[in-house]
């Protein structure tokens, strides 16, 4: 959705009220992450990722145009706990100018919908009959690089829409239905990796995490630990909206620290897990930060869901949306690989 602030400045010249009108554009937030795809080991051709992405696209592509019938998917299908979730991609193509894929991934909505007014005297629209006939959909955009020799995604960030693991989801139901890939992973880019933290963690000093109920059921089998569990209780007894946990195993302003071993543990296996659950299990937390020491006495921080590689490009509709969206991703990718393209 496109939202544009009109802010009004009023000053004098020559005696004479003038308006000034600014447009405050709109920020949209990117996150990257490389897209893992593996054929089939019967595969008898060689086959790469980029070759596997292209057939997908025109697969999803020819479905829309030639079959004129989208392939909608609902994530929760057969899950008699959980409400649907169905996903639409309705453009996937790829650009020759800006050499990329362009992409928009839908999540159909028929529940907790926007309400409609005239503009003319702010009366409700009858949605009943608008639902007849259009689907309301919150929209994702993305973009994929293929110019370094395998998939690079940068995937809008849209906190009631499709997100990472929803485009991952639907590439891979995609991908095993022509046979294409039997693995379709998200590998998300960020500033500090997991691998970093465990090889380098001594001593955990503080923990937090904040996290939804009804998630806490569906975290990757992996992560299904006692911990978990015992807030699973807990949240079964109280109802609540989110669950926080602190952890301190340092005083502040006190040398005294509490025994280490049992938490360092714990972080260790939950850290593995999260690498295991990969983007499905990290997009159950709403915030984990960890304060940890690291071999050599070093202080320092890791931020599981703020710790990503980001982009924030403003925009004032759709196609300026796409225009800044390629430059910055071509400067990000510069920037991280080097001007050096594959053959």
């Amino acid at each position: 959705m496109t939202i544009n602030y009109i802010v009004e400045k009023y000053i004098f010249e020559n005696n004479k009220l003038i308006t000034m009108t600014d447009i405050v554009k709109a920020e949209a937030l990117f996150h990257f992450f490389d897209l893992n795809l593996t054929p089939y080991n019967d595969s008898k051709t060689l086959v790469n990722a980029n070759q596997i992405l292209k057939d997908t696209a025109h697969h999803i592509y020819d479905s829309l145009r030639t079959g004129n019938k989208a392939i909608v998917i609902d994530r929760h299908e057969g899950s008699t706990t959980r409400s649907e979730r169905r996903l639409v991609i309705t453009q996937f193509a790829y650009s020759l100018p800006d050499k990329k894929y362009k992409g928009k991934i839908r999540l159909l909505r028929d529940k907790d919908l926007p309400a409609f007014l005239k503009k003319e005297d702010y009366s409700e629209v009858d949605f009943d009959k608008i639902k007849e006939e259009y689907f309301v959909a919150e929209t994702t955009s993305f973009y994929i690089d293929v110019e370094r020799g395998f998939p690079i995604v940068a995937c809008q960030f849209n906190s009631n829409g499709p997100r990472i693991s929803d485009v991952e989801y639907y590439l891979r139901h995609v991908c095993k239905k022509i046979k294409s890939a039997k693995k379709v992973e998200a590998l998300i880019h960020m500033k500090h990796t997991v691998g970093e933290v465990l090889g380098s963690i001594q001593e955990v000093l503080k923990f937090d995490m904040k996290i939804s109920p009804d998630l806490l059921k569906y975290l990757n089998p992996d992560a299904k630990e006692s911990f978990f569990n015992n807030m699973n209780g807990l949240s079964g007894s109280i109802d609540p909206f989110f669950l926080r946990i602190e952890a301190f195993f340092q005083i502040q302003g006190s040398d005294k620290k509490a025994k280490n071993g049992k938490s360092l543990a714990f972080i260790k296996r939950l850290l593995n897990q999260i690498v295991k659950g990969g983007e499905e299990t990290i997009e159950n937390f709403e915030e984990f930060n960890l304060k940890y020491m690291k071999t050599g006495g070093e202080v320092a921080e890791f931020v599981l869901v703020k710790d990503r590689e980001e982009m924030k490009v403003p925009y004032l509709n759709t196609r300026e949306l796409a225009a800044a969206a390629v430059a910055q991703f071509d400067q990000y990718l510069e920037k991280k690989y080097g001007t050096q393209i594959s053959a």
